[in-house]
């Protein structure tokens, strides 16, 4: 069970190599496992190889007999976990509809509330996850999955003061190299966007959302830089084209192949800004084999939304191009856009 714990430490931490090596010392060395311990290392035996429909079968199976098993709860829920980041569609409710039945399980929990109402509010029931939010943090402040999800209940609500404030002197409090600042601080960036703080939020970049600065695995790393750098020009701020070479080099060496489908759907992002159609056509074709094969849990719907998006995407770029900076509130439809797709 340790080793599978560390497997999938090293896997959060982009290092594919190793985290199969520790997942298979785990494997050699399970003899007289409890029944709950063989299907946690089944589970995990099943995520790591991409097997996902496989997974997802075990999951329901081994949460019905061991609902408080909050390690898979976690890896199933979490938004870039095996549910979350599948790319499906109906991928949001089905976690809500998930987190609805675990619940009375969990009780007060302020993790577990934590993790249900960024379900909840994924799937659009703000009002539903408002109170749940607001007793994890209460509960335990500290808690990094807890200020995650007030940044979405409050981003969904209209609300970027609230989150700012409350992100703002929650930081001073977090670790530097925590694996949830860069990812937080991008959500503050969010914020500052949205103020028409880009002097703010250009300073929050280049702190903790660059490439080097950035405390998340590669995936993350991969998703923030890319929506950040989105909605910058988005709401009218100038391209950092060095910013977006340096993504899309990153892209092409520590995620070469499509795995999961939002950090995909950021590197397509990379190669449409940069121009590279071969990228482009040669990662929709992996995603048609992957998805045949049954490796690439959202199956064609990315590859053929990739040349829908392309197409508008370039469109975008090439009308920003022709103008001049344009302020936030002029840009207010294609951030509109942007909120939708990223």
């Amino acid at each position: 069970m340790a080793h599978a714990g560390k497997a999938q430490v090293l896997m959060r931490q982009g290092d594919v190599v190793a985290a199969r090596a520790a997942l298979a010392t785990g494997k050699d060395v399970a003899q007289g496992l409890s029944d709950r311990e063989a299907s946690h290392i089944k589970f995990f035996d099943l995520v790591f190889s991409g097997q996902t429909d496989a997974a997802t079968a075990v999951l329901y199976a081994h949460l019905a007999s061991w609902p408080r098993d909050a390690l898979i709860v976690s890896v199933a829920a979490n938004p870039n976990g095996l549910l979350g980041g599948s790319g499906r569609i109906g991928q949001k409710r089905q976690i809500a509809v998930l987190m609805d039945g675990l619940a009375p399980h969990y009780g007060d929990d302020f993790w577990f509330l934590s993790y249900h109402a960024m379900a909840l509010s994924e799937d659009g029931q703000i009002a539903a996850a408002r109170p749940k939010i607001e007793q994890s943090v209460a509960t335990n402040a500290h808690n990094a999955h807890g200020t995650h999800g007030f940044a979405h209940v409050c981003y969904e609500s209209g609300e970027p003061e609230t989150a700012r404030d409350y992100r703002s002197s929650w930081f001073t409090t977090y670790p530097r190299d925590g694996f949830f600042y860069g990812h937080l601080s991008w959500h503050l960036s969010l914020c500052e966007i949205q103020a028409g703080n880009w002097v703010e939020a250009s300073r929050l970049y280049q702190d903790a959302i660059a490439l080097d600065r950035h405390s998340g695995g590669p995936q993350q790393k991969m998703s923030d830089g890319a929506a950040y750098l989105w909605h910058s020009e988005l709401a009218g701020y100038p391209r950092d084209t060095a910013a977006w070479l340096r993504l899309y080099n990153y892209a092409n060496s520590a995620l070469p192949r499509p795995g999961s489908g939002p950090a995909d759907l950021h590197v397509i992002l990379a190669h449409v800004v940069m121009g590279d159609e071969a990228g482009l056509t040669a990662r929709a074709r992996q995603m048609e084999t992957a998805a045949q094969e049954g490796r690439y849990p959202s199956g064609s719907y990315l590859r053929r939304w990739l040349a829908a998006f392309g197409r508008s995407s370039r469109a975008i770029f090439l009308a920003r191009s022709r103008h001049s900076r344009r302020s936030p509130r002029r840009m207010s439809a294609s951030a509109a856009v942007a909120r939708s797709m990223i």
